[in-house]
């Protein structure tokens, strides 16, 4: 009985590693075919990140900010306030090394508030840390207005 179910154990890990094997092929085939993203579309989605926070989340329902800052930006803004994406648009002159260092302060905020016990709704409401966060947001967005028109933002986030 014993070599039976030995038998049976050790085919149940030749197969577990088959199987392994199989997936990790796969996933490399897919990590393969990953596309790089044009600077408009780094630049769309660097300010579409940044338009979703900010002082206006204080006017909107819980369930909103729940929606756009806690399932939406949250898994945007890693990445849209990275430094390779921050690198990207200042190397291509869209924006300057000042809204860089801003953005990066901004992704270090929100770093830090996420994960903590601040990373909630009514925190989000009360505390000057999420309110300092927001202000920062708008400010980087100001700038950015500051240094193009609405049609130059739409040229460069490609949609002209």
């Amino acid at each position: 009985m014993y070599g039976s179910n030995r038998q049976g154990w050790e085919f149940s890990i030749f197969i577990h590693q088959k199987i392994k094997r199989l997936l990790f092929l796969e996933i490399s085939k897919e990590a393969i075919k990953m596309i790089k993203i044009t600077t408009e579309q780094s630049f769309d989605f660097y300010l579409s990140s940044l338009e979703r926070c900010g002082i206006h989340l204080l006017k909107i329902s819980d369930k909103e900010i729940e929606y756009e800052i806690f399932e939406e930006f949250t898994t945007e803004y890693p990445a849209s306030l990275s430094e390779y994406t921050l690198n990207v648009l200042e190397e291509n002159g869209i924006i300057d090394k000042n809204i860089a260092i801003l953005s990066k302060n901004l992704q270090d905020k929100l770093l830090k508030l996420n994960g903590s016990s601040l990373w909630t709704t009514n925190a989000l409401k009360a505390t000057t840390e999420w309110k300092e966060t927001l202000q920062l947001s708008d400010e980087i967005k100001e700038l950015i207005h500051q240094k193009w028109s609405d049609e130059e933002l739409e040229y460069l986030r490609g949609y002209k």
